[in-house]
């Protein structure tokens, strides 16, 4: 993809009128998915083999990183690209309204014009925190734990099919698959049953949390089976995993006949589609099983984007990037201004290679608590991170400060703070003043909202509890 390219087709969106509609936009999300369970990123099981053509004509981002790796902070942070300590909208799952003030994604294409329809399938994300603002249509399917991927796509179907056809159209779906309870069907299991990466597994049994056989429910799965992620009669980390990557390869199989049907009714022609997740899973990783949100590492951070624009050829960007920058881009292609809030910025300049200010640019994130929230610090091949809370720091052998080359040790396994002074130093002087900074402008307290006993019983079966 060349910028002589996008540039023409980006001038003709923009100035010939209706010889060139301006184009629609499709955006994916996928809750709960690792990057690197997808075959496109490098994984040894066929996970994702529809996703996997949709790569190859997309721009990937290699290393694109949640700014908070829980749901509601995470799309809160990605549609108004700000960080949960600007927003407020952190820890607290399911109580925090987004800011009714800023400028969201939805809101800004509703006002250039489009028909904007959104499908979600996590109560974290409901209408009434605000995640409908700029929303024509906000469809909502809270039923069950995980609602199965071929029933959204059938709702979003009949969705777009009554979308305005005069108007250019923004369509949102968020999926559910692989979010704990993992219980694809069966057929997917038996793809990955015993095969080579189970036999490679061989990691000892995993304690249940007391809370799945006494009734009491525990807010942090760390050493432990929580119990919201429990299948009753396992114990072995490679059976979860393998039911996780069943999960992706059953959302993939649905997904790519959702492409099939939007290619068969002609409404991929001139649409961006945009892919990502909100959070990863860590699976064991760092003594955390089946679950996210508290700990900084990648298993939870790092998240798929692909970029696929009308026509467009296949390229990947090594340089880290945060999900906060997707909403940016996205209306950078577009030709739109973007809101008045904005702390992301456009990669676009990657596209055509003239990205070399943004490769050293330091990526954030936060994660943890509400109270004493971690930050952390990627830039090129290292992470900082910097636990605010003692406790979670004790936890993890108590450092304060982590440093891991996630190129060479892409599990984050080796804490390199003793052995790396230099870098250490280089980018305690990013994180510690975004610390002192993030700390200082976080409001006191937000607005927490009584949804009632049903949204609380929506969010308890997905394992949020409280804090959690």
């Amino acid at each position: 993809m060349t910028r002589k390219w996008w540039v023409w087709w980006l001038s003709c969106v923009v100035a010939c009128g209706s010889e060139a509609p301006p184009p629609n936009v499709l955006l994916v999300t996928v809750d709960t998915l690792r990057a690197d369970h997808l075959g496109c990123y490098g994984y040894g099981r066929n996970t994702s083999p529809r996703l996997d053509e949709l790569a190859q004509r997309s721009v990937l981002f290699e290393q694109a990183l949640v700014q908070w790796p829980k749901t509601g902070p995470s799309v809160c942070s990605l549609m108004s690209s700000t960080y949960g300590s600007t927003s407020g909208v952190m820890r607290k799952t399911g109580k925090i309204p987004i800011p009714p003030e800023y400028d969201y994604l939805a809101e800004i294409l509703q006002d250039a014009g489009y028909d904007t329809r959104a499908m979600v399938t996590n109560p974290s994300l409901s209408r009434l925190l605000n995640y409908d603002q700029g929303f024509d249509e906000y469809g909502e399917a809270f039923a069950s734990p995980s609602l199965d991927a071929d029933r959204v796509i059938r709702f979003t179907q009949k969705m777009l099919l009554k979308r305005r056809l005069q108007e250019p159209w923004f369509l949102w779906v968020h999926f559910m698959e692989p979010h704990a309870l993992y219980d694809p069907p069966d057929r997917f299991i038996a793809e990955f049953d015993g095969d080579e990466v189970y036999r490679a597994d061989t990691r000892p049994p995993v304690p249940l949390d007391p809370g799945v056989l006494g009734g009491n429910k525990t807010p942090r799965a760390f050493g432990e089976i929580e119990p919201a992620a429990y299948l009753e009669g396992f114990d072995q980390v490679r059976d979860y995993v393998v039911r996780y990557d069943a999960e992706i390869r059953f959302f993939d199989d649905e997904f790519g006949k959702f492409l099939d049907w939007m290619e068969a009714q002609e409404k991929l022609r001139n649409t961006v589609v945009v892919f990502t997740s909100d959070h990863g899973e860590s699976l064991g990783d760092h003594d955390y099983y089946f679950q996210h949100g508290t700990y900084p590492y990648n298993a939870c951070q790092r998240v798929p984007w692909l970029l696929a624009l009308p026509e467009g050829a296949g390229k990947r960007v090594e340089s880290p990037v945060g999900l906060l920058d997707l909403v940016p881009t996205l209306l950078d292609v577009l030709g739109l201004d973007p809101g008045w809030q904005f702390e992301g910025r456009s990669v676009l300049p990657f596209l055509d290679g003239a990205g070399a200010s943004l490769t050293k640019r330091p990526v954030f994130a936060e994660s943890g608590y509400r109270d004493q929230f971690t930050i952390s610090v990627t830039q090129g091949r290292h992470k900082l991170i910097r636990f605010g809370d003692p406790g979670l720091a004790q936890e993890r052998g108590g450092h304060v400060y982590e440093l891991y080359d996630f190129l060479d040790d892409p599990g984050e396994t080796r804490n390199l703070v003793d052995e790396l002074p230099d870098v250490v130093s280089s980018l305690r002087e990013l994180l510690d003043p975004y610390m002192e900074e993030a700390y200082r402008k976080t409001p006191a307290t937000s607005s927490e909202l009584d949804l009632g006993s049903e949204h609380s019983q929506q969010l308890e079966a997905l394992g949020y509890v409280g804090d959690h």
